[in-house]
This record gives structure tokens, C-alpha cells and sequence, in this order.
């Protein structure tokens, strides 16, 4: 039976989060493996960023193929679903810079968050 495509990359990303949980497995105790959990978990965002980049370049990626497979076969269609295909990929690639800017700005993803008395 053959796989679909869909699937390749959910298991790709599977393996990847498979190998950053990897390390607690070596842990001596239960404080040690809760620590090195919680260091493991630090880089599951930048995973994230990482395939909605690759995911957003190739939506992107498609969007332009589409493109210009119309341009070369004129009267074939409506560019509409290209643009369409380039503005996904486009947001998709911004949505991980737009989190980190809004995160950033109320000081969520710091873990600060407090005001403080501008020195003079």
C-alpha cells in the first residue's frame, strides 16, 4: 500500500520531535529527566518556526509554478489561484515573525512582562 504524500512530512516532523525528546531516555533520576524534558521542550518552538518556514517557502514555492505554468499557456485560467497559493505561502512565512514580534512587545515569550522606571 502506498503512503500519501500528507504523511511524509507529519512523519518527518515526528522524527524530528523523536529526536529532541531522545536525551531524557539517558537520565539518571527522575529530577534529572524532568530537567532535561523541560531543556528538550525549549527548541519544540523553533521546530515549529522551522516547518512553517519550509511549509510557507514550498506553498510559496507552488504559487509561483502555478504562475507561470499560466503565463505559458495563455487563456488557460484565472491567475487567481496562484495569487492565492503566493499569499498563503507568504503568510505562513510571516506568522512565525509576526507571534515573535507580538510576543516580544508585550513581553510574553521573555518571561518578563514588568514595567520598569526608565533610568534618567
Amino acid at each position: 500500500m502506498k503512503a500519501s504524500k500528507g504523511w511524509g512530512s507529519a512523519a518527518f516532523a515526528l522524527a524530528v520531535l523523536a529526536v529532541a525528546a531522545a536525551n531524557p531516555a539517558l537520565a539518571q533520576d527522575v529530577g534529572e529527566m524532568a530537567r532535561k524534558t523541560a531543556s528538550a521542550l525549549d527548541s519544540v518552538p523553533l521546530v515549529i518556526q522551522i516547518l512553517y518556514y519550509v511549509v510557507g517557502l514550498s506553498v510559496l514555492g507552488i504559487g509561483l509554478y502555478k504562475l507561470v505554468q499560466n503565463r505559458n499557456t495563455p487563456g488557460g485560467g484565472s491567475v487567481w489561484g496562484a495569487v492565492l497559493w503566493m499569499s498563503v505561502g507568504a503568510i505562513m512565512v510571516a506568522i512565525p515573525q509576526g507571534l515573535d514580534l507580538i510576543l516580544g512587545t508585550f513581553g510574553i515569550g521573555t518571561g518578563g512582562g514588568t514595567i520598569q522606571r526608565p533610568k534618567l
